[in-house]
């Protein structure tokens, strides 16, 4: 599956991210420090923008993966968070 056709939907980026790091989603709660994979998905949102706190967490764990792309699907579209 390629960028442009799981970037509609934050919940599809999401499992973007646990598909490309062959991960399950309990076990990648666990890694963020969620209680269960039902927090993980909350936490991605419901809509096309995935929170900022969401996208950190993530970003944090796969710095490869654009934060801008996993918070709106777009490729590049903010700097990368500071330090």
């Amino acid at each position: 599956m390629t960028l442009e056709k799981c970037s509609g939907r934050a919940a599809d980026r999401l499992a973007f991210v646990l598909r490309a790091a062959s991960c399950k989603p309990a076990a990648l709660a666990e890694r963020l420090g969620m209680s269960d994979e039902q927090e993980l998905w909350s936490a991605a949102g419901e809509g096309a923008v995935m929170p900022p706190e969401m996208v950190w967490l993530l970003n944090d764990l796969y710095p490869q993966i654009d934060a801008g792309w996993l918070m709106t699907g777009e490729i590049g579209c903010f700097a990368a968070k500071e330090e």
